[in-house]
């Protein structure tokens, strides 16, 4: 009876969901702490353009406006969600706008951990912990207050659940995965790409090796429960905005078949370059190594599912096709994670071989060890890039807002406007914002105008044409403060 099925499945979470022994709780545990520690180094880093936007423009909003405005994609609903609370319950700072996005990317390392050892072993897991960890894009993005660390955290946590649905046919588990696509559509229209790949993946593993008659139509109940419950989450942006807003803007409009076959490859090229930036060529070399030897073996060690490389060509390509878009970098950051698994699984099978070669004997643990390591090095070598970061990060045009916001401060009297060229405005108003200043977005009824701009970059007369300028009260080596009469 379904009764008793439903408690059959319950009994067996509980199973999958118990303790780890303790040598692993430590090992993975070490990892996240080092990870989340590179990751929160970051934290109070100036605000980029996007996470500042979305903070002002919805996650500052009163909720019914923050779960139906959908004028720009920058709202990624759920993230947002996150980030009201966060602020309301912290105050507003650059660190409680970007806690959501913080715990997600570190949550990935135990997760990667626990699907890399599920579907190959220990130590390719310590090599993939070692790899997150250590990602300079997904420490970026960890500090970014923007929903893609959710959606890498979702892939994960759906491929896990595919794995456990392939071993036990858990209805629970089932349920759990269409109710993850739903929410992370609901964060990322993206989702659809991983849940896609999930889904073909158990599909391929059904193709490959059918089992149980009903497989097939619980991988339909679950799209369709995917589909109902991202349309049910989206119905007030549906009834405000319309379809058009999540379909047709020009973020997602099709492209000209020539453009979009010409297009697809160097941005896969591109994506492929900026997951390795911020690392030596020996970094790059290194994961790049491991995937492919990781793509010529024909399954996962454990699992029997088929390789998911072959699942993301067959659950992702056809999306791309039928919607011709060429996704930018960013919105592959859901596949990096995947990317240093397999990365990962290669490395481990590599040491093994070596090992093996040195007479070692086999099924000891040997290559457990090795891997921890090797994964002990990976973290001490990234130091350095992760220090020259830091060094690039603290020289740049953002990292003067700060202090260009806070000379406006001290020195704002009321009925002050504030001027900015669009490139600075997010990130200059929300430096006001965390020191308790909110700007009329109005500058039209004004008595006096704050005007921030980087001469490099904006042109003083397309600001104001018919002003007189004078010279900058606050010269930075990028930023530069002018105070001007209304105009």
């Amino acid at each position: 009876t379904l009764p008793a099925r439903l408690q059959a499945d319950a009994a067996a979470w509980r199973k999958a969901l118990r303790p780890a022994p303790p040598h692993t709780l430590w090992t993975a545990g070490g990892l996240m702490l080092f990870g989340g520690l590179l990751r929160a180094a970051w934290l109070r880093a100036p605000m980029q353009y996007d996470e500042a936007y979305t903070y002002l423009a919805f996650a500052s909003r009163p909720l019914p406006r923050l779960v139906s405005d959908y004028h720009l994609p920058n709202n990624h609903i759920f993230h947002s969600l996150l980030v009201h609370f966060s602020t309301r319950l912290l105050g507003v700072h650059s660190w409680s706008v970007r806690l959501p996005a913080y715990l997600a990317g570190t949550a990935l390392i135990p997760l990667g951990y626990l699907l890399t050892r599920r579907l190959y072993g220990q130590a390719a897991a310590l090599l993939a912990a070692a790899l997150i960890a250590v990602s300079p894009e997904l420490i970026g993005y960890s500090a970014n207050a923007r929903g893609y660390t959710w959606i890498a955290l979702f892939t994960l946590l759906c491929l896990l659940l595919a794995v456990h649905i392939w071993r036990s046919n858990n209805l629970l588990s089932w349920l759990a995965l269409g109710l993850l696509g739903a929410l992370g559509a609901w964060t990322v229209p993206i989702m659809l790409y991983p849940f896609g790949m999930t889904l073909a993946w158990l599909a391929l593993g059904w193709l490959r090796r059918p089992r149980r008659a009903s497989f097939p139509w619980l991988l339909l109940a679950c799209g369709l429960l995917a589909l109902t419950g991202a349309l049910l989450l989206y119905t007030p942006v549906l009834l405000t905005s319309g379809l058009h807003a999540l379909t047709g803007n020009r973020w997602v409009s099709a492209l000209p078949w020539d453009e979009f076959w010409e297009s697809l490859p160097i941005r896969l090229l591109n994506t492929w370059k900026r997951w390795h930036q911020g690392q030596p060529p020996w970094m790059a070399a290194l994961t790049t190594l491991g995937v492919a030897a990781a793509w010529t073996d024909p399954l996962p060690r454990k699992g029997g599912l088929p390789p998911l490389w072959a699942a993301a060509l067959t659950g992702i390509l056809p999306f791309l096709v039928v919607q011709r878009v060429a996704p930018i970098p960013k919105v592959w950051l859901f596949l990096l994670p995947v990317w240093l698994m397999w990365s990962a699984a290669g490395l481990a099978r590599l040491l093994e071989a070596v090992l093996r070669r040195i007479t070692l004997p086999r099924g000891g643990p040997a290559p457990e060890k090795a891997a921890l390591l090797l994964a002990a090095a990976l973290c001490v070598l990234s130091l350095p890039w992760q220090s020259a970061l830091h060094r690039s990060a603290a020289s740049g045009m953002l990292a003067e807002t700060s202090a260009a916001a806070a000379y406006v401060q001290a020195h704002w009297l009321a009925g002050d406007g504030l001027l900015t060229p669009d490139a600075l405005a997010p990130s200059i108003r929300f430096a006001l914002r965390e020191g308790g200043l909110t700007p009329p977005r109005d500058a039209d009824q004004t008595r006096r105008l704050w005007v921030v701009l980087n001469p490099a970059q904006h042109a003083r007369a397309d600001l104001l044409p018919q002003a007189v300028w004078p010279e900058p009260l606050l010269r930075l080596p990028h930023l530069q403060v002018y105070l001007l009469p209304a105009p």
